[in-house]
């Protein structure tokens, strides 16, 4: 507790003076043993003038001060984000594409520090937190925030690879939402030319906080209605002949149930076999050929796409001839003079030569090792996504 001003203070080792005042309810400067300071504003009380019974222990404020509050952690989120794992945290701040909801496609975003919110965007954080990120999408004054797990976030370079940047499902529902995905991508470059630190720096107030953010916890982005006279695209079956057949797609997914010995809810065996047979032009070479689109992640995390192969078939290619593949097919530049590279699965590690081999048909091990929501089927239009990274010397390792 601080007594009156004008008695002798040690500070750093020294002294200081401080100047007379008295009390503001008696304007009497004496009785300083019971004199109160308000921690504020400075104003001092006797502490019977006011009505106290004794001179408090703790800090005291006038009643035209209210204290402040030593911690802005009231609800306990700044202890619980500190706990998460790295892999979740290290995410904040940046700059992705995120999907959003009908008619906005991949949208640019920005994963936002829960620690750095309020109202019902913190609310909403709280609730997914360590299972879902807080994104905020850029340029949706409708519903800004939204909470999506990782397989809804896309990289923002692997983004651009995908021709996220295009905004192709903003221009295909009109004109305005074509233009406001680009004030959102102009917005999401200009953020990604900062450090992480000063991102969004814009809508951080002094405290770092968001003023009243709007959310909806319900949809990732406020769809508008589809217009009446729209009409829906259908899809142009391969078979022109006959519009009742399957397409390649069913077909395929077909050929996939039988051979994981698969059947869905309604499914024949017997007339799926026949229905392939009917079609063999489904399995064609040029139909079947395995296409690889090739990942290279260095030692930051980060991934690059380094090109594409096409080689073997989609049922009996293994890792060995997609490596020899890309040895054959990739400019030399790719990989530095002698430098050794493995295919990385994620969650399980690195595969070593031997193993290559081993582990069968690339594409089938793949879908039953993998979790990513995006790795394809191996086709022309969606290729499968493989990760390869610098070989590690363990001879070089010491315990």
């Amino acid at each position: 507790l601080t007594f009156a001003k004008y008695v002798k203070q040690k500070e750093n080792g020294g002294e200081r003076s401080v100047k007379k005042e008295g009390c503001r309810v008696c304007s009497k400067d004496n009785d300083h043993s019971n004199m109160l300071i308000c921690e504020k504003c400075s104003a001092e009380y006797h502490f019977y003038c006011i009505g106290l019974k004794a001179v408090p222990r703790d800090d005291w404020f006038c009643d035209g001060c209210e204290p402040e509050s030593d911690s802005e952690d009231e609800d306990g989120l700044d202890l619980k984000v500190a706990a998460l794992p790295p892999r979740f945290t290290s995410r904040f701040g940046e700059i992705v594409f995120a999907q959003g909801g009908s008619g906005y496609g991949m949208w640019p975003c920005y994963i936002y520090d829960p620690r750095m919110t309020v109202g019902g965007a913190r609310e909403l954080a709280k609730k997914n937190l360590g299972r879902k990120h807080l994104v905020y999408f850029f340029h949706c004054l409708e519903a800004p925030f939204a909470a999506l797990a990782e397989s809804k976030i896309v990289e923002w370079y692997e983004g651009l690879t995908e021709n996220f940047n295009l905004g192709k499902a903003a221009k295909h529902h009109g004109k305005k939402r074509a233009l406001q995905f680009a004030e959102a991508l102009k917005l999401a470059n200009i953020e990604l030319g900062k450090i992480v630190e000063r991102r969004m720096d814009w809508n951080h107030p002094e405290p770092i906080r968001i003023q009243n953010p709007t959310i909806n916890s319900n949809i990732l982005l406020t769809p508008e209605k589809p217009r009446r006279y729209e009409k829906k695209r259908r899809r142009k079956s391969k078979f022109k002949n006959n519009p009742k057949l399957p397409s390649p797609r069913n077909l395929h997914n077909a050929k996939n149930n039988i051979l994981r010995n698969k059947c869905t809810k309604g499914c024949n065996r017997t007339n799926l076999l026949n229905t392939l047979a009917a079609h063999n032009e489904f399995t064609k070479d040029g139909d079947n050929e395995l296409y690889l689109r090739v990942m290279r992640q260095v030692d930051s995390g980060a991934t690059f796409n380094i090109g594409f192969v096409k080689f073997g078939s989609k049922d009996t290619s293994t890792f060995a001839d997609a490596r020899q593949a890309i040895m054959s097919d990739f400019d030399p530049d790719c990989f530095a003079d002698g430098e050794s590279w493995k295919f990385l699965i994620p969650g399980l590690g690195p595969i070593s030569l031997r193993q290559e081999s081993c582990l069968g048909p690339l594409l089938q091990f793949l879908q039953k090792a993998s979790t990513d929501t995006q790795l394809g089927d191996g086709t022309i239009l969606r290729p499968v996504k493989v990760l390869v990274i610098k070989s590690v010397d363990t001879s070089t390792l010491t315990d």
